[in-house]
């Protein structure tokens, strides 16, 4: 065994940690895949409007009880897989951060829980992302919609690559962590202009703020636990025509996981 993988057992169901790449490398034989873990966000281009999206997840955001016990989660091994590819980067010279993954579990349905403890919040979150490892047999294009973001004009970002014979995405949930993170510790929670201050959230409108006052849906949105969808929109690559992702064999292979950067 490594002494990687003795660290991530060590922390194993408090969650994966490790370090996190915060900057660039010089190009190595795997400069492409440290590129990966830092690559610059796509906008996704579809709307809930367009084509089929009939492929939902439900992420669920948890607190770890304090009152009882708690069911142990072990990672799976695309979360092992990236502890490994972070620390590897690390070795050849990249600008590291400490990092820490969340392995979800599947609860019923579609609905995938992410619990969190309370060294999550031990200092300020720099990016966070949902990893989703799927089967794409026929090579489509696949694309994710945070649907809440969608509705208030906001973009939902990704990235997307092929590994191992599976497409690797990663949706950016920076917004959400960050604003969790700052409304913590305040009673009564925060107004909308401290919300809306909050790194991450700079592209809402400032006419939506003004119209829709304090009842805003974030402060909805950050009750916990957090409950926030994620669909897939699939097109074929040649002709870009919408079709259904999963009669397409569009499937998750593992449970998804989430990762947490900090400075």
């Amino acid at each position: 065994m490594t002494p990687l993988i003795v660290m991530a057992l060590g922390s194993l169901f408090a969650g994966v940690r490790t370090r996190a790449l915060l900057g660039r490398m010089s190009e190595s034989p795997e400069a492409g895949q440290c590129g990966q873990l830092t690559a610059p966000w796509t906008d996704t281009e579809v709307t809930s409007l367009s084509g089929d999206w009939s492929l939902m997840y439900r992420l669920k955001v948890l607190p770890m009880s304090k009152d009882g016990p708690h069911r142990l989660v072990f990672p799976e091994q695309p979360l092992f897989r990236f502890v490994r590819r972070v620390y590897r980067c690390c070795q050849m010279g990249h600008h590291c951060g400490g990092v820490k993954g969340l392995q979800g579990r599947q609860a019923a349905g579609s609905t995938v829980e992410f619990v969190l403890s309370e060294d999550v919040w031990s200092a300020p979150i720099l990016r966070a992302e949902v990893h989703l490892h799927i089967s794409n047999p026929h090579q489509l294009k696949v694309q994710p919609l945070l649907p809440w973001l969608e509705k208030r004009h906001l973009p939902t970002r990704y990235s997307v690559w092929w590994k191992d014979g599976m497409l690797e995405v990663k949706v950016d949930l920076l917004f959400l962590f960050q604003a969790l993170q700052a409304l913590r510790g305040k009673r009564g929670g925060s107004s909308i202009m401290e919300i809306r201050h909050v790194a991450g959230l700079h592209t809402l409108r400032a006419r939506e703020a003004e119209t829709q006052g304090g009842d805003w849906g974030l402060e909805r949105l950050l009750q916990v636990p957090v409950d926030l969808g994620l669909a897939l929109h699939c097109t074929t690559v040649d002709l870009n025509t919408s079709v259904a992702c999963e009669s397409y064999g569009v499937r998750l292979l593992h449970t998804p996981f989430i990762t947490l950067s900090y400075g």
